[in-house]
């Protein structure tokens, strides 16, 4: 038997245990709340900050060093051996410098045998324009024994002795001539005086004074005289004759000999102008084994090697770069990012030769931009970009106590970071959605 106390006592935690099982829960939500605040705070300042934070794009190219204008290339047109090499890569030479000579040996020897050759033919025309000039007057033979080449001497004193020969036989006529002339003269008295006594004797000889055989005497003695007068014509006529000849062979001789040494003088003086031409074009070559700087700068870079080294004609033998060159960087952009770039952007050059985290870099500004694009390996397609810097071809090295001028040279390869257009983080950050929202829906 249950008692009525024992019953209510039941029934009161009864219903209290089945109460506390609606009870509502607590927990403590503020620093929740608090964390979602700050949360969202920060959110919205960071976008805010992101709308208005500006920072520069940059764009980064690769390139080298080159000179302002063009580098001075030094060729041999005819090429030859590498005699000698006078400077190195790096040197500074003035204009006139002689950078490469050349083995000269066989044009040498060439232009010694030219000489030679020359100075025969001078010999040669020489002795051709004194016999042109000989006289037949027989002091020329004195004139010409005044020269100096003993061939010279000997050939014309053969030709005047041919002279003296054809004059000396004229000479012979010419006395003839004096020697008929008066036997003629003395025929012609005696021819008178027997005329003369045949005139006398024809008046007294009917007379009967002489005798028949006297009057007969005295014809006989004028015909003969008369016959030997006409003899002495005819050989007058003979030694005449003989006189025209040797005057004939001396103007022959002398048209010969003259007409023989014109034409040779002629052919000698072709000759010796072909020669002289020839030694001229040899004496320019040997001039040219010379090479040497046609500007006065820096030797940019030297094609031989060394001693015995054939070089081939029109090779490049050295590059220098002009001393009054300005040194400048030239880079490669890519296509895509050249649209931000212009004209005078601030650029960050760093010389790759030299330690840029020790030495730092070089402030440039964008100078030039290719008008159009090129194509380098790969098929990429880059804009050339021309970078300008105040420092005069060297820089400080300050990782020292003094500073150490360090010298920018062509050929330098540098990497440039070329500070573009000013825009906002919100900007870059929403850059991929842009991208995404233009190309969203366009493939098929």
């Amino acid at each position: 038997m249950i008692l009525p106390s024992t019953m209510s006592h039941a029934h009161a935690g009864h219903a209290t245990l089945t109460s506390s099982a609606f009870l509502p829960e607590y927990h403590e939500t503020r620093p929740a709340r608090a964390l979602v605040w700050t949360i969202a705070v920060a959110l919205v300042g960071f976008i805010a900050w992101a709308a208005y934070a500006p920072v520069h794009e940059t764009v980064t190219g690769q390139g080298m060093i080159r000179p302002e204008g063009l580098l001075q290339r030094v060729e041999h047109p005819e090429g030859g051996v590498v005699a000698r090499i006078a400077v190195a890569e790096g040197d500074t030479v003035e204009a006139g410098d002689t950078l490469v000579v050349l083995d000269d040996s066989d044009l040498r020897a060439d232009s010694r045998k030219l000489t030679a050759r020359i100075t025969r033919l001078e010999r040669d025309i020489a002795r051709y324009d004194a016999l042109l000039a000989l006289a037949p007057e027989s002091e020329a033979r004195d004139r010409a024994g005044a020269g100096i080449d003993p061939a010279l001497i000997e050939e014309l004193g053969f030709r005047a002795a041919q002279l003296d020969v054809i004059r000396q036989e004229r000479a012979v006529a010419e006395a003839g001539i004096a020697a008929i002339t008066a036997r003629t003269t003395s025929l012609g008295y005696e021819i008178d005086l027997l005329a003369a006594r045949q005139a006398r004797y024809g008046a007294v000889e009917n007379s009967g004074a002489l005798t028949r055989q006297a009057v007969e005497d005295l014809d006989r003695d004028l015909v003969k005289l008369r016959a030997n007068r006409d003899a002495l014509s005819g050989e007058r006529a003979v030694t005449e004759a003989r006189i025209a000849r040797t005057l004939a062979e001396e103007a022959e001789l002398v048209g010969s000999y003259r007409f023989d040494a014109a034409r040779n003088a002629g052919e000698a003086r072709e000759e010796l102008e072909a020669a002289q031409e020839t030694l001229g074009q040899i004496d320019e070559r040997l001039a040219r084994t010379i090479l040497t700087a046609p500007v006065a700068g820096i030797v940019n870079s030297i094609e031989v090697q060394g001693p015995g080294e054939v070089l081939g004609a029109g090779e490049i033998v050295a590059e220098i770069v002009p001393r009054d060159s300005r040194a400048v960087a030239e880079i490669e952009i890519p296509a895509e990012r050249v649209g931000g770039i212009k004209v005078g952007d601030p650029v960050s050059l760093k010389i790759l030769t030299y330690d840029f985290t020790r030495f730092g870099d070089i402030e440039a500004r964008v100078e030039r931009i290719s008008p159009s694009s090129f194509e380098i390996d790969g098929g990429r397609q880059v804009f050339r970009t021309t970078l300008s810097f105040e420092k005069n071809g060297a820089f400080a090295d300050r990782g020292h106590e003094s500073d150490t001028m360090l010298p920018i040279s062509p050929g330098m390869t540098v990497v440039a970071n070329i500070t573009t257009e000013r825009r906002t983080v919100l900007s870059y950050l929403l850059k991929p959605l842009r991208i995404i929202s233009d190309r969203a829906l366009t493939e098929r």
